[in-house]
């Protein structure tokens, strides 16, 4: 991972990768700007969007969370995301990695939301 959190030609969100059949999901990720609805994927955390805990009497300094604006569009994503998904496993046969990353982006939320943290 590079100093701006990004993987640099190896991100897979900003540039095409070549076929992996290990990483054969890569091919389905959309470019950039072309899903106007979820322009939230690609938004780079800014310092503007990180709110600081301001509380003097507090011994740990530089806490943080993301906005109000920025995590009500990324509830919102996940909510459409978790609504496809629910469609999938009732028209079909469920992977067994899906219901594990379900999980993982409702527990991601949850973090983002509640818990204090560095803006890095």
């Amino acid at each position: 991972m590079c100093a701006d959190s990004l993987y640099g030609d190896n991100d897979p969100i900003h540039w095409p990768q070549p076929y992996n059949q290990y990483n054969c999901h890569h091919g389905a990720i959309p470019r950039p700007h072309l899903l106007a609805d979820h322009l939230i994927m690609w938004w780079e955390p800014t310092l503007g969007a990180f709110i600081p805990l301001k509380d003097s009497a507090s011994p740990f300094q530089g806490l943080g969370k993301l906005s109000d604006s920025k995590m009500d569009e990324m509830k919102s994503l996940a909510s459409v995301l978790l609504s496809r998904i629910q469609v999938f496993v009732s028209n079909s046969q469920v992977p067994l990695t899906l219901s594990p990353i379900m999980k993982m982006m409702e527990h991601g939320l949850v973090c983002l939301e509640s818990v204090w943290t560095t803006f890095r």
